[in-house]
């Protein structure tokens, strides 16, 4: 029998709490008595079974894991000071699996796969903005236990070992990633010499997201971009929308999506995930963290820890396993103060959740210097009225700044730079010649955009056109 993985598992806490510290940048449990009464929305089923739902199953389930190395031959990987374009794109993934160990929560590599319950539902889980698969690694580990194949892809350009630093700009490539992830990892349990071989249910596949990656899910399950119709449930961890160069998002049309997120999220605004999960179609649920940040309750130690897992288990229960049973537990999958769950199931029972108030502002903000700018120049920015407590973007961006993350020099600039007092000053360096996939030249204005809080609505933005010295 292979051993423990117990590293794993150590680095997976201490990741989790550097990741909720700063890290984040831009990275079968049952909750039992955390369940409270229910919501009041009603719970409709769907019309089918599977063989495979968890009443047929003996959870949880040892946990194995697999590492995998997989390479889109079709697709680059762009380049950068201190590393080089690549004709391909490598993505390192880590899968966890239901095993035939023992479930005492250890993971062991290269487990015999479980040998009951099986095919199993497939879910790629997305890291964020230089984050990593570690603090992920207790979450996945708990939908693993429940029955789940849970693939954790290494993002090429927004990893926190990225060569050469994070591109932020790469998310626009990221929902290919997922859709690659999981070409490969159905190719490789239809084989029979592989660690997977068997054990992936083919049409049951779910997409997750933490931050970043929550932003790459909703570009598989919501965009035009690069919707993939095999995605049949979701799961948005402190995410939120964000523009994709060749998309739209259609929040009418979207697989069952389940959101996930924290009141005092510094990072991604709480009130944005309030207003997506308003507009997004039914069956949808919003778990509501009543005391959490960014990324601290993904920690096992941490209080909201247990119910977010037992309800996220719950959602891809009920969506990819077709359980009635799970969809009932939906509505209870809380603790308040701790948790909160709003649920619709259908459209007959949607809720609508308020937004929390917000601190008045009056936002203003310049730069010192904004024509015949040369490369290498520093641009003192400056600002006041924002959001206080907030965070707080500065950037440089190709034509008018409105072409989203990959119109903006994500490395070269500042991003969620910590904002107390909702004002502050910072240097900006100005590139010219060719940037952030554009050009910024004395031919080509180019924007200095400054962004409060990462919100989308227009009144956040304050934008600078710049021009270049010939």
């Amino acid at each position: 029998m292979p051993s423990p993985h117990p590293t794993l598992r150590h680095l997976a806490v201490a990741a989790t709490v550097v990741f909720a510290a700063g890290a984040a940048m831009l990275g079968c449990s049952n909750a039992g008595d955390q369940h409270a009464d229910d919501t009041g929305a009603s719970s409709v089923a769907p019309s089918t079974s599977s063989p495979s739902s968890p009443s047929a199953l003996e959870r949880p389930y040892g946990v194995g894991l697999v590492e995998e190395v997989f390479v889109d031959d079709t697709r680059p990987t762009s380049g950068a000071a201190g590393r080089a374009e690549q004709p391909n794109r490598t993505v390192e993934t880590t899968i966890l699996y239901p095993a035939n160990v023992g479930s005492d929560g250890g993971i062991a590599d290269g487990a015999e796969p479980a040998d009951r319950g099986g095919p199993f539902p497939l879910v790629v889980l997305g890291h964020g903005l230089g984050g990593n698969v570690e603090y992920l690694t207790p979450l996945a580990e708990r939908w693993a236990s429940a029955g789940y194949v849970v693939a954790l892809p290494r993002f090429p350009l927004t990893r926190g070992d990225t060569p050469g630093g994070i591109d932020g700009a790469d998310v626009q490539n990221q929902p290919g990633d997922v859709s690659f992830v999981i070409d490969e990892v159905l190719a490789s349990a239809k084989r029979t010499d592989t660690p997977l071989a068997g054990l992936v249910d083919a049409g049951r596949i779910g997409a997750a997201g933490h931050s970043n990656g929550a932003i790459t899910t909703l570009g598989v399950v919501a965009n035009s971009c690069c919707r993939d119709r095999r995605i049949d449930t979701a799961i948005v961890l402190s995410g939120t929308p964000s523009p994709y160069a060749d998309g739209a998002y259609d929040f009418d049309d979207m697989a069952p999506t389940m959101f996930v997120h924290g009141v005092h999220d510094q990072l991604v605004d709480y009130n944005q995930t309030v207003d997506t999960f308003n507009k997004a179609s039914t069956p949808k649920a919003l778990l509501t963290l009543e005391a959490a940040d960014h990324s601290d309750w993904l920690a096992p130690t941490n209080e909201a820890f247990d119910i977010a897992a037992q309800a996220t288990i719950d959602f891809l229960d009920g969506y990819l396993r077709d359980d009635p049973t799970a969809i009932e537990r939906l509505g209870s999958d809380q603790s308040p103060p701790v948790a909160t769950m709003h649920f619709s199931p259908d459209d007959a029972a949607a809720v609508t959740v308020d937004t929390i108030p917000t601190a008045a502002t009056n936002r203003e903000a310049t730069v010192s210097a904004d024509t015949d700018l040369r490369d290498g120049q520093a641009v003192t920015v400056t600002w006041s009225g924002f959001l206080p407590g907030k965070t707080v973007n500065v950037l440089q961006c190709v034509g008018d700044g409105r072409g989203g993350t990959a119109s903006c020099g994500i490395a070269e600039g500042h991003v969620l730079l910590a904002n107390p007092t909702g004002a502050g000053t910072v240097d900006l360096t100005i590139h010219t010649g060719t940037f952030a996939g554009g050009t910024c030249d004395a031919q080509n204005p180019c924007t200095i955009l400054v962004n409060d809080s990462g919100l989308l609505d227009e009144d956040a933005f304050r934008r600078f056109p710049i021009t270049f010295a010939g």
